[in-house]
């Protein structure tokens, strides 16, 4: 599959009025790849189709359909993974890039696509936004965000999307975005289920005109406490309610680790919203701030947060 880049440190823009289609397929005979490094690349049409390999190593790249869907096809790939450099013998590897997939409409990443922000030797993994201003989003690709030294730092996520069918098959295709993970949707709930973990040592999770329910469990924990965000929006009577009946974990794991953050708000738009708007705990309910000290002991470094 011919690959699209641009040149080095390059901000490059290719912008369609009408549908913009990345075809795959077989490069021409004597074409030579073009691969690039810490550059900027950002396609945008009205609607948008790609089937090719974008590769930005360490760079950055946007997708954007403006009117329409964006949809990543079997065998597309977009890579924006660690370069790694060598400097007089002396191998340097470069944080991952960020890419991001915006759409008026859905973005779609069929089965066999890819996108892939992996850091390389000591390098952070990179960051991946996905939004959908009147829609939702249809995974079925790989989202890669690997990492090769427990030193560095897990990739990003951030979806924003007007509806989310599922927060458990999200969470199923992004484990390896361990530094953070925001899910915001405009219209609906947010479900993790019994049985389902979300792992980041950042997480947010917010309904704008919905309802927040936690029945699995909210990992954020790390050599120090992880931060954890949970709010609901209440609007015409609708949303508003947080229901915790599962774990939230955000405590430190390592002698004199700060403890966590646990916010927990819900809001109505009118007064009479605002009435209707709570939060629960449920029996079996956890929440898990504790820092510890030198010695490893539990302490009251971390707080809880509950707005309503």
């Amino acid at each position: 599959t011919p690959v699209v880049g641009v040149s080095a440190a390059a901000d490059q823009a290719l912008v369609s009025d009408g549908a913009l289609v990345i075809a795959g397929g077989e490069a021409p005979a004597g074409a030579m790849p073009i691969r690039s490094a810490a550059g900027r690349l950002s396609l945008s049409g009205a609607s948008l189709t790609h089937g090719g390999n974008i590769d930005v190593a360490s760079g950055r790249v946007a997708l954007a359909a403006t009117d329409g869907d964006l949809r990543l096809e079997d065998g597309a790939r977009i890579s924006a993974t660690s370069r790694v450099r060598d400097f007089d013998g002396q191998r340097t590897a470069l944080d991952a890039g960020r890419v991001s997939l915006r759409a008026q409409g859905d973005v779609y990443l069929a089965t066999g696509s890819r996108v892939d922000v992996s850091g390389r030797e000591q390098a952070n993994a990179g960051a991946l936004s996905i939004e959908a201003g009147d829609g939702t989003v249809h995974l079925e690709g790989e989202l890669i965000a690997a990492t090769e030294s427990a030193l560095a730092d897990g990739g990003r996520l951030a979806v924003d999307v007007h509806r989310l069918d599922s927060l458990d098959a999200l969470v199923a295709h992004t484990a390896e975005f361990t530094a953070a993970q925001t899910v915001r949707v405009h219209e609906g709930d947010l479900a993790l289920s019994t049985g389902t973990t979300l792992h980041a040592h950042q997480v947010a999770l917010s309904a704008d005109r919905g309802d927040v329910r936690i029945d699995g469990i909210v990992d954020a924990r790390g050599i120090s406490g992880g931060t954890v965000q949970v709010s609901a929006g209440r609007a015409d009577g609708v949303g508003g309610h947080v229901q915790i009946n599962g774990a939230v974990l955000a405590s430190a794991q390592a002698d004199r680790g700060s403890g966590g953050q646990v916010e927990i708000g819900v809001s109505g738009r009118e007064a009479t919203d605002e009435a209707g708007a709570t939060i629960g705990l449920g029996e079996s309910a956890r929440i898990d701030v504790a820092g510890r000290n030198a010695v490893g002991t539990a302490d009251d470094s971390g707080r809880i947060t509950l707005s309503a």
